[in-house]
C-alpha cells in the first residue's frame, strides 16, 4: 500500500510539471522486473505511418522491455492507435501531453515516465529493424568494453518507397574514416574491417560529429538511463528545430561508446520532415544548435580538438551564420541581413 501510494504521489507531481494526461494504467507495479530497454516513441498527427513505427519497436522489443508513446497533442486517429495498441500489449503506455509543437518537450515526458536501463527513441513516421534489440542485448553481454552509448547505422528510405530499399546512412568511406579519426580499440584482436562492433572515444567522436559530419540519428542510439539521470541531460524545449544534436552530443562527449556496424533503424525522408525547413526562422534554430554544440566541445573536450578541427567549427559556423543573412535578404529584410553579415565579420575574423 505504501509503494503504491508513492507511486501515485510520483504519478501526480510528473503529470502536472510536464501537462501531461496518461490515458492508460501508467503505475508501475511494485513486483515488476525492471524493463532492460524503454523506447521513446514520439508523435503528432501521424495517423498513417503510428501504427507500423509501434509495431517495429513492439516486435524488435523483448517481453520484460517498455513502449512508451510520447504525444504531442494530435488531433487526428493518432491516439485512437496507440491507445488501441496498449489494450493488447502491456508493454505499451500512453502519454497525451498539451500541444506544444516541440518535440523536444514530448521527449523529455517519455523521459520522465522511462525506467528501463537503456533508452532509445523513435519519431513516429520512422521504423526499427526487428531484430535491432537482439543484437544490441548481444553486443551488451558479449563485448570486452563496457559502454554508456551505443549507436548503430541506419537506412535512409524515401517516403512510399521500400524502407528495405534504403541507402546506408554511414557509408563504407564514412565509417573508415569515422574509425580513424575516433576508434579506440577493438573488442577482439581481429582486423577493423571484419569486426562487427567498435570502440570509439567518446570525445573524439563528438569533434568528428561537428567538424566533419554528423552521422547520429535519434533513432540510431541507445543511451544508459543513469548517464542521463547522473549528467542531467534533457532536450531543450525552447526551439523547434536542432534539439538532437545537442541532446546527442551531450551523451557521447565523455562516454564510452560502442558503435554497431548494422543497419537496425529506418529514417523516412519527406517533403514535411522538420530538418527539411528552408525558412529563416528554422535555420536560426538550426544555427543557435550548431553554436550550442560548438560551445558544448570548447567547454568539455578542448584538448581533443585539433587546431585543424577547431577551425573547421568555425567556418561551419561562419558558413551557416552567412547562410542565415542569406535567408533573410531573400525573405526581404534587409537591413536585419546586413546586420548579420557584419556581426559574423566581426566574430569571426579572429578565428580563420
Amino acid at each position: 500500500r505504501d509503494v503504491i501510494t508513492n507511486t501515485l504521489g510520483k504519478l501526480v507531481a510528473l503529470t502536472a510539471s510536464t501537462s501531461a494526461r496518461i490515458t492508460c494504467e501508467p503505475v508501475p507495479r511494485a513486483y515488476m522486473r525492471k524493463p532492460l530497454f524503454t523506447t521513446i516513441l514520439i508523435s503528432y498527427n501521424q495517423a498513417a505511418t503510428i501504427g507500423a513505427a509501434a509495431d517495429s519497436i513492439l516486435l524488435a522489443m523483448g517481453s520484460g522491455d517498455e513502449l512508451i508513446c510520447s504525444d504531442d497533442g494530435s488531433s487526428d486517429e493518432t491516439v485512437a492507435i496507440l491507445e488501441a495498441i496498449a489494450r493488447r500489449d502491456q508493454r505499451v503506455r500512453v502519454l497525451c501531453n498539451r500541444h506544444t509543437g516541440m518535440p523536444s518537450a514530448v521527449r523529455n515526458a517519455g523521459l520522465a515516465a522511462a525506467s528501463g536501463e537503456w533508452i532509445s527513441f523513435l519519431d513516429g513516421d520512422d521504423l526499427y529493424a526487428s531484430d535491432r534489440f537482439e543484437v544490441i542485448r548481444a553486443v551488451l553481454n558479449a563485448s570486452a568494453f563496457p559502454a554508456d552509448v551505443i549507436f548503430h547505422n541506419h537506412r535512409v528510405f524515401t517516403d512510399g518507397d521500400d524502407h528495405m530499399n534504403g541507402v546506408p546512412r554511414i557509408t563504407a568511406e564514412l565509417e573508415q574514416e569515422t574509425f580513424t579519426v575516433t576508434a579506440e580499440s577493438l573488442p577482439q584482436d581481429t582486423d577493423h574491417a571484419d569486426s562487427r562492433v567498435w570502440s570509439l572515444s567518446g570525445n573524439r567522436l563528438g569533434v568528428f560529429l561537428v567538424a566533419r559530419r554528423f552521422l547520429l540519428q535519434m533513432s540510431s542510439i541507445c543511451v544508459q538511463r543513469q548517464l542521463l539521470l547522473d549528467r542531467e541531460i534533457l532536450f531543450h524545449e525552447d526551439r523547434v528545430f536542432g534539439e538532437d544534436h545537442p541532446f546527442m552530443l551531450a551523451c557521447v562527449i565523455g562516454s564510452r561508446v560502442l558503435y554497431v556496424r548494422e543497419n537496425l533503424s529506418f529514417y523516412r525522408k519527406h517533403e514535411r520532415s522538420l530538418t527539411a525547413a528552408t525558412d529563416a526562422a528554422g535555420h536560426l534554430e538550426q544555427l543557435r544548435s550548431l553554436r550550442e554544440q560548438v560551445t558544448l566541445l570548447e567547454s568539455r573536450a578542448p584538448e581533443s580538438m585539433t587546431r585543424h578541427e577547431r577551425t573547421a567549427m568555425r567556418a561551419h559556423l561562419l558558413e551557416a551564420t552567412l547562410h542565415q543573412g542569406y535567408l533573410l535578404e531573400r525573405a526581404g529584410r534587409t537591413m536585419r541581413a546586413i546586420h548579420v553579415y557584419l556581426r559574423a565579420s566581426a566574430d569571426y575574423r579572429s578565428h580563420l
